[in-house]
């Protein structure tokens, strides 16, 4: 079902029967409600991450969802399982169905990369946000290793035995133990 907003098409959002797309990114209204008329524009805002977002009643409950979410399954189909949708000019508010496309999520990243809108960041060590240790805990941690047991130095530092061996045998910090060495 199509309707018309000022001269601009939309179409009906699966999954969201009383609201529609435009071609050029817009929400509006499918259905009149006690407030709103068919091809009503719903109102957008920008959410934590820069992504315009507008709430859209299912039931009694209104809930955020992403435009460029709805458009690309109002216009390019549902979102197949596995794929997210990108933005091609890697502008986040540009919800022109002709600048979406359904990507893998490393695909996605990637085109982040090239327009370089994501830096390579280092998370290693203690600047992964899930690290428990910090570089001066795991050289104690090494220096230990030869004189206590690794159950007891996992109790010292509050971390499983198994992440003690982790450390000891390269498969965690290995960056940290390489640039001790005088490695890398």
């Amino acid at each position: 079902m199509a309707g018309n907003t000022s001269g601009t098409d939309w179409v009906v959002i699966p999954k969201f029967p009383n609201y529609g797309a435009t071609k050029d990114g817009h929400i509006v209204r499918a259905t009149r409600s006690i407030r709103d008329v068919p091809g009503k524009r719903i109102s957008q805002r920008l959410n934590h991450d820069g992504y315009p977002v507008c709430c859209l009643k299912v039931g009694k409950r209104s809930r955020p969802q992403l435009v460029h979410r709805l458009v690309a399954s109002a216009f390019l189909g549902p979102v197949p399982d596995g794929l997210e949708v990108n933005h091609k000019d890697g502008i986040k508010h540009n919800n022109h169905v002709s600048n979406l496309e359904y990507v893998t999520r490393g695909q996605n990243i990637h085109h982040a990369f090239v327009l370089g809108l994501q830096a390579a960041r280092d998370l290693r060590g203690s600047r992964n946000p899930q690290s428990k240790l910090t570089e001066r805990q795991v050289t104690e941690i090494h220096r230990l290793s030869g004189q206590q047991t690794q159950t007891s130095i996992a109790r010292m530092f509050s971390v499983s035995d198994a992440e003690i061996s982790h450390i000891l045998h390269g498969k965690r910090w290995s960056h940290h133990t390489a640039k001790r060495d005088g490695g890398g």
